[in-house]
């Protein structure tokens, strides 16, 4: 039993892109031109149309036309659940796409308080609705999106955080006994001089 007409349109057209004869990112023929081409009527070509863009073979631009679907070219990078090392995943990733000639990108991260769902609180070991932290970052390669990072931490981890900050802007700003006062006198004590020394040759 022979193909019906949009399925021996759409099989042309599928080997002529297997072939490399129609490129990534290359124009398909109108519609126009595969009803002249075939003598089939404009839904035939549609259906044929319909049964590549099932295929993931060619995507429909409003406006614009049927394009062979871009070629993509996946970048692998190994993942962990060590905690240690899963700090460094990001620089990680970096290296990785650099090495292979890729251009990575990321976006600004993003950070939210929320609550804890079930899952989340009990892989923090939070009670349940307990406000977390969450970091979001979408990562690129090439401009094409790669993955979505999101990571959950405990609330405490920016109370200790902060805590921590403020200790260090104390520690960096206090007064040293005996040093700043001797300071202070001898800037008091060379004004003075220049204050006698004016009135002096007035």
């Amino acid at each position: 039993m022979a193909n019906p007409m949009y399925r021996q349109i759409a099989e042309d057209l599928r080997q002529q892109i297997e072939s490399g004869w129609l490129q990534p990112g290359q124009q398909l023929p109108t519609e126009f031109e595969l009803r002249e081409r075939f003598a089939a009527s404009r839904n035939t070509v549609r259906d044929a149309i319909k049964w590549l863009t099932n295929l993931g073979l060619v995507e429909t631009k409003p406006g614009q036309g049927t394009f062979v679907v871009q070629a993509i070219d996946p970048l692998l990078s190994t993942l962990t659940g060590d905690p240690e090392v899963g700090w460094g995943e990001g620089a990680k990733y970096l290296s990785e796409a650099t090495e292979q000639d890729r251009k990575p990108t990321s976006s600004p991260i993003q950070v939210e308080i929320q609550e804890a769902s079930d899952e989340i609180a009990t892989a923090l070991g939070m009670a349940k609705g307990a406000e977390t932290i969450s970091r979001h970052e979408r990562r690129f390669i090439d401009g094409t999106p790669w993955s979505m990072q999101t990571s959950f931490y405990p609330m405490d981890f920016a109370d200790r955080g902060a805590a921590q900050k403020s200790s260090e802007h104390r520690r960096r700003n206090r007064t040293i006994p005996g040093r700043d006062a001797a300071h202070q006198a001898g800037r008091l004590s060379r004004q003075d001089h220049r204050t006698r020394a004016e009135c002096h040759r007035g």
